[in-house]
């Protein structure tokens, strides 16, 4: 089963989060004229997250690309010294 990029989930999390702020900031706007840039403050920090989330799990996963590799190596050792276990169960059995 695939399991969903969590990636995307936070990101159609942040954005759909943001809209209903960027609906409060309409209000405020017409209160004050300070409150101008606090849209544009939103959408940037928005924006910066997006891509801070993005960028980061990459890094992140080619750590876990390695992790896998060297358990992949690890898990082939391990089959073959079974492997052997068993073929010299097989010759001792033989051998009786």
């Amino acid at each position: 089963m695939h399991q969903p990029d969590i990636r995307l989930q936070a990101t159609i999390w942040i954005w759909v989060l943001s809209f209903p702020c960027l609906i409060a900031c309409v209000p405020i706007v017409k209160l004050s004229e300070n409150g101008v840039a606090l849209p544009y403050i939103l959408l940037l920090v928005t924006g910066i997250s997006t891509i801070s989330i993005w960028l980061f799990s990459m890094r992140i996963d080619s750590c876990h690309e390695e992790q896998v590799q060297v358990l992949k190596k690890r898990i082939e050792v391990l089959e073959s010294v079974a492997c052997l276990d068993e073929l010299e169960g097989k010759f001792k059995a033989l051998d009786r």
